[in-house]
């Protein structure tokens, strides 16, 4: 017998190793133990547990069952509640009356239970609901205007549901475009594409009904640069109802993070509670259904457009899904909860409103200020019928500037003048009696006289202000081109010594490697502002603080406003309750990430006055702008750059993210423009921003390992003051100053 053994060939077959991923095979890991134990581990008496395949299935099987557990009970909650419902119209050719009358002629043929304002006689549009046994939907609309951005971004915020109408034979307008922006940068719940067309009044009916699909295909790739995959609906009358209601009914209203980290209410009934009170502020009944996040009796809420007020009470009404008749204003059931606030765990909201009545008064006394100094006119008497061209030459010492109520503006510089004035004529021995003027003063004083408005503004319109308006469009235009061609850069004055002017600035090599020192030469205001250690921590414990509370979303409730202003109950549409989350009721610096829109080109200054909608808050702050980088050190930018992220710094309430950023421009014709969008970044008084200024020379001589600068200092001390700081070119060489050369 042969003791070699076969050995395989070249073409026998090599079949491939079990791939076992990112784990070890149970081979692997007996191999690697090689029969030793875990040291310290657990040893359990009896038998091992394993779990066996009808085990796992179980498990599978009871997961799916609680996750359509929850399912039902999240759908039993906007069964139970009616959904809030904003009609958005694209276009101001549809009629959003005739659209909802569609809803109310269907009652003829489906079972609809509306409430009282949908049968009054003017068929008002403010608010329709109705109600769907069939579908199981309750459904509160609300049209949004076009013409007011503000009240369809609000509208929009408290929405379950968001419906478009478009037109099919209208483009999207660039005002329309805009609006789309906005509401898609602050969030929007679920969304309903709704392509509306009446057939008995529009001439191109038949024509539409005929290319039906073509037309909506034009719709869908107008619309897909604001919704990636946009389903679009048709219709038209009563037999496109039953579809389109059964289309409102599938829809779940989408999360929207900002909004679902926060309770808040839409408000049905808005009375004070004492009736006979005359005051200006006092204590408001707001009912309506908590939705969102949690409701706390001790906390801040915040109403959009009026403020941030304490609660004294909130009253949880019981559940009347099947109660077809109205809840009355001040009734109160057996099965009510009454939460009553503790003063002492409330926080305080008076040094905020000291703050801001200062700031108030300070812009008050500034607007009024300003509009004195704009009525003041300058008045002349001169005989009738002279121009105001003729009077500009006649010389007259009883000019006066006189208010637009016809009190004269008489201070004491003026009449300290006239006093010497008066002096100096009798120290000269010349006076008014001893002139040869008498004479001619007696025939002027027969003559009948008139006072006209020298003031530059006489005819109500200054015709030289269009002008200086498009000198600073200019002037700015011109310095941003500037500032894009020689970032950073200025000319050294000549009338003020360098280490004078740039005293306050220090030689850095760079940002990354530079230290800074955040709390320095900080104002003393500086100090009122709030700020968190560690902010992700503080945010997460504010959270769990709210989600004590006992009011639940999806209850109805009413709350109680204390010190609220009683203008409030006076009003006719629907106020927006806000809660607010622990410390937002206070002020502190918000660092937001944005990017400017690409449709907007005009330049934007920084320290310039914007218009910023933050989460749900809306206010105007002087915005400061910096760069977007991952250091502690971060450079100032003078204009708002054109294509990628930048910070804007802003003196604001507090507001934890993630939170939706819009940025808003004063336009010319009184309204606002969308310039840019973003989110929160940090809530980081501590964040360091640096204005970086480059002092350029020109090369006057160039040696081998030196050349002379010229026209960077102008003396000698400002070159000694300057010479530990390091040189570079433009192509990246570095040097210092050596001395300095000739004479200045």
């Amino acid at each position: 017998m042969s003791s070699s053994h076969h050995r395989s060939g070249v073409w026998v077959q090599k079949n491939k190793t079990h791939k076992n991923g990112q784990h070890k095979s149970k081979g692997e890991l007996r191999t690697e133990q090689k029969g030793r134990t875990v040291q310290g581990g657990q040893f359990r008496k009896g038998k091992k547990s394993i779990v066996t395949k009808n085990d796992r299935r179980n498990r599978r099987s009871q997961r799916r069952a609680l996750n359509q557990l929850l399912t039902l009970q999240e759908k039993q909650k906007f069964e139970s509640t009616p959904l809030d419902v904003t009609i958005v119209s694209t276009s101001p050719l549809i009629n959003v009356q005739n659209f909802l009358d569609l809803f109310r002629d269907f009652e003829e043929h489906e079972d609809i239970e509306m409430s009282e304002d949908c049968n009054k006689p003017d068929k008002s549009i403010h608010k329709v609901s109705m109600k769907f046994p069939r579908w199981k939907i309750s459904l509160n609309f609300r049209v949004a205007d076009m013409n007011d951005l503000w009240n369809t971004l609000d509208l929009a915020k408290i929405a379950d549901l968001v419906i478009f109408l478009y037109d099919p034979f209208e483009e999207v307008s660039a005002e329309t475009e805009d609006l789309l922006s906005s509401l898609l940068g602050q969030g929007l719940p679920a969304v309903v594409h709704c392509l509306y067309i009446e057939l008995e009044k529009d001439q191109n009916a038949q024509v539409f009904l005929k290319e039906k699909s073509e037309v909506k295909k034009n719709v869908i790739k107008r619309i897909k640069a604001w919704f990636p995959d946009p389903h679009v609906d048709f219709v038209s009358g009563n037999a496109d109802m039953s579809s389109f209601l059964f289309r409102l009914s599938t829809v779940r209203p989408a999360s929207v993070e900002y909004r679902e980290m926060r309770p808040y209410m839409i408000s049905t009934a808005v009375e004070r509670v004492n009736p006979e009170d005359q005051s200006q502020s006092g204590s408001v009944r707001i009912s309506g259904i908590v939705k969102g996040g949690t409701l706390d009796v001790n906390g801040v809420v915040h109403v959009l457009g009026y403020g941030d007020f304490l609660l004294s009470e909130v009253i949880i009404h019981e559940r009347a899904d099947n109660q077809k008749g109205k809840r009355q204003k001040d009734a109160v059931s057996a099965g009510d909860r009454t939460l009553t606030a503790n003063p002492a765990d409330q926080p305080s909201l008076k040094p905020e409103e000291e703050i801001e009545m200062e700031d108030s008064a300070t812009n008050s006394q500034l607007d009024a200020a300003s509009v004195a100094m704009s009525k003041k006119r300058l008045m002349k008497t001169v005989p009738k019928g002279t121009s105001n061209y003729q009077a500009a030459w006649i010389v007259d010492d009883d000019e006066k500037e006189v208010e637009d109520d016809g009190a004269e503006v008489n201070t004491e510089s003026d009449e300290e003048d006239v006093d010497m004035n008066k002096e100096q004529m009798e120290a000269d021995g010349n006076s008014l009696e001893d002139n040869d003027t008498v004479s001619e003063v007696e025939k002027n004083s027969e003559m009948d006289l008139e006072q006209i408005d020298m003031s530059e503004d006489a005819d109500g319109y200054d015709s030289r202000l269009k002008e200086q308006d498009e000198a600073a469009a200019y002037a700015q235009m011109k310095k941003r081109l500037q500032d894009r061609m020689f970032p950073d850069e200025i000319d050294t004055p000549l009338d003020t010594p360098a280490r004078i002017r740039f005293f306050k600035y220090r030689g850095l090599d760079d940002f990354r490697s530079a230290n800074w020192d955040a709390e320095e030469n900080l104002p003393r205001e500086y100090a009122q502002v709030s700020r968190f250690s560690n902010m992700k921590s503080s945010k997460k414990a504010a959270l769990n603080f709210a989600n004590r509370t006992a009011v639940e979303p999806f209850n109805t409730a009413t709350v109680v406003l204390r010190d609220a202003p009683l203008s409030m109950a006076d009003t006719t549409s629907s106020l927006v309750v806000y809660g607010l989350l622990l410390h937002e009721h206070s002020m502190t610096v918000v660092n937001m990430s944005v990017k400017r829109i690409s449709g907007f080109e005009a330049p934007v200054r920084s320290g310039q006055e914007l218009v910023f909608q933050v989460g749900f808050r809306r206010f105007k702050a002087k915005a400061l702008f910096s760069e977007l980088s991952a250091g502690k050190l971060h450079k100032f930018l003078r204009f708002m750059p054109e294509e990628e992220h930048f910070v804007i710094s802003v003196y604001a309430p507090i507001t934890f993210p993630p939170a939706p950023v819009l940025v808003y421009k004063d336009s010319e014709a009184g309204k606002v423009e969308l310039i840019a969008k973003g989110s929160v970044l940090s809530l980081d008084p501590s964040r360091v921003v640096l204005k970086r200024v480059v002092l350029s020379g020109h090369p006057f001589k160039i040696n081998v390992r030196s050349a002379v600068i010229r026209f960077m200092f102008f003396n000698t001390e400002d070159v000694n003051w300057f010479r530990k700081v390091k040189l570079t070119t433009k192509n990246g060489r570095v040097g210092e100053i050596k001395e300095p050369l000739g004479w200045c």
